[in-house]
C-alpha cells in the first residue's frame, strides 16, 4: 500500500478532483453505541478553561526555531502567522490558526478538571475545521512522555483519546498537543518546489472538548472506532489518504477483516477515507463503498467486490466499483446517472476492459486494466 505511487486516470469532461474535495472531509462518528453509559453528573462539569497553554511556537523554515515563553495564549510568527487560544467557561475551548506556512507549528498542554462530586471517566476530542485544516497534522501525547504519539491524524479527522479515570478535584496527567503544517519532502517548502501554496492566507480552528461517563461505565472501543483510528494513523505515516477502499482495507491488517466489515455493513467514503455505519449515510451514497457479492439495486452505494465475487461482466450506473481481490472480471461498463456525479473505479487485472460512457461525470480510475475506452 504505497498510495503516493499511484497515478490515477481521470475520465471526465469536468475538472479533476481538487482542493474543494479534500476540504470537504468528514469526521468520526459520535460514538452512539456509548450513549447509554452517559450519566448526569449534576451541577459538576468537566472543564478545561484556562488550563490550556501554548508551550512553544516554532517555525522550521527559520534557521532557529521561533519560541515563546511557556504559558502564553497567543503567538505571532515572523512570517505573519498567528496562533491563539480562545478560553471558554465550559467543556470546550478552541485554537485559532491563521496564515501558517509549511514548517509552522505550536505545542500545547491541557488537562481536564473534574469539578463534580463523583468519579468519572473522561476522554478528550480534538476536531478541526477551516480552509487550512486539510494541511495540518495533530499529534497527542501524555505530558512528559517520550516516543511515538498516542494519537496522530492529518486534516479534518477527529482525534479521540483513551478514557482516563478522574476523581473529584483531581487533575490527571496532562495531554500535550502538537499541531503543525508539515514541510513537503525533506523539508522542502512549496516555494522551493515551485508549487503554489493552496493554503496561503488560510485559517483553521481546532476545538477541544471532553466527554464524560460514570466511573464504572464500560468504555471499551468499538470496532468502528478502532478502524478509523488506524486509518488516521496510517494517513500521517504515509502523508496521504487512501484513494481506494482496497488501500484502506490493507491498512486494517490486524484490526478488522473484510468479512467483519461486510457483516457490520460498514461503508468506506472516498472523500474522507473513513468507515461509517451504512444506516448513517442518507445522501451521496455513491461516494461510499459497500462490500457486496453483486451490483446492488436500490441502496445506491458503490460496490466493493467480496472475495467470492463471481460476476465476470459488471454493469454500473452512476456508482463506483472496486474489484478488491476478486478474480475473473473481464469487463466493467459504466454509464452516468441523470445528474453529474464523481465516482471511483478500481480494476485489478490486465484481463479487465473498462468502458465509460458518462460525459457529465468525473470518474477516477486506479489499478490495472487491459483497456480503457471513454
Amino acid at each position: 500500500m504505497k498510495k503516493r505511487n499511484i497515478k490515477p486516470l481521470v475520465l471526465s469532461s469536468l475538472a479533476a478532483l481538487g482542493l474543494a474535495s479534500i476540504s470537504a472531509a468528514g469526521t468520526f462518528a459520535l460514538f452512539t453505541d456509548k450513549a447509554e453509559t452517559t450519566v448526569d453528573i449534576g451541577a459538576g462539569k468537566v472543564i478545561i478553561g484556562n488550563a490550556m497553554t501554548i508551550q512553544k511556537a516554532y517555525s522550521l523554515n527559520l534557521e532557529d526555531e521561533d519560541t515563546i515563553e511557556t504559558g502564553n495564549k497567543v503567538a505571532h510568527y515572523v512570517n505573519g502567522g498567528l496562533v491563539k487560544i480562545n478560553d471558554t467557561a465550559g467543556e470546550t475551548t478552541s485554537i485559532d490558526v491563521t496564515k501558517w506556512t509549511p514548517g509552522d507549528g505550536a505545542k500545547f498542554r491541557t488537562a481536564p478538571v473534574n469539578s463534580s462530586n463523583v468519579t468519572i471517566k473522561v476522554r478528550m476530542k480534538i476536531a478541526m475545521s477551516g480552509q487550512l485544516a486539510p494541511a495540518l497534522v495533530t499529534e497527542v501525547r501524555n505530558a512528559n512522555a517520550t516516543g511515538d504519539a498516542l494519537l496522530a491524524a492529518k486534516g479534518q479527522r477527529t482525534l479521540v483519546t483513551d478514557w482516563v479515570s478522574l476523581e473529584p478535584g483531581v487533575t490527571p496527567a496532562a495531554f500535550d498537543l502538537d499541531i503543525y503544517f508539515p514541510n513537503h519532502g525533506n523539508a522542502i517548502t512549496f516555494r522551493e518546489e515551485g508549487i503554489d501554496n493552496p493554503y496561503q492566507e488560510k485559517s483553521a480552528t481546532i476545538v477541544i472538548s471532553y466527554e464524560a461517563v460514570q466511573g464504572n461505565a464500560d468504555v471499551s472501543a468499538s470496532l468502528l472506532e478502532k478502524i478509523n483510528a488506524k486509518l488516521a494513523t496510517e494517513e500521517v505515516a504515509d502523508g496521504a489518504r487512501n484513494l481506494t477502499m482496497f488501500d484502506a482495507v490493507e491498512d486494517l491488517n490486524g484490526v478488522a477483516t473484510l468479512e467483519q466489515i461486510k457483516d457490520k455493513a460498514y461503508v468506506w467514503g472516498f472523500e474522507d477515507d473513513q468507515f461509517h455505519e451504512s444506516s448513517a449515510i442518507t445522501s451521496n451514497k455513491n461516494k461510499y463503498f459497500k462490500v457486496a457479492n453483486e451490483v446492488p439495486g436500490a441502496d445506491g452505494f458503490s460496490v466493493y467486490a467480496a472475495d467470492n465475487w463471481n460476476i465476470p461482466a459488471v454493469s454500473l450506473t452512476g456508482i463506483g466499483f472496486d474489484a478488491g481481490n476478486a478474480q475473473g472480471i473481464t469487463s466493467i461498463s459504466y454509464v452516468g446517472a441523470t445528474a453529474a456525479r464523481e465516482n471511483v473505479i478500481r480494476t485489478n487485472s490486465a484481463q479487465t476492459d473498462l468502458t465509460v460512457n458518462a460525459p457529465l461525470d468525473t470518474v477516477h480510475h486506479y489499478g490495472n486494466a487491459g483497456s480503457v475506452d471513454i
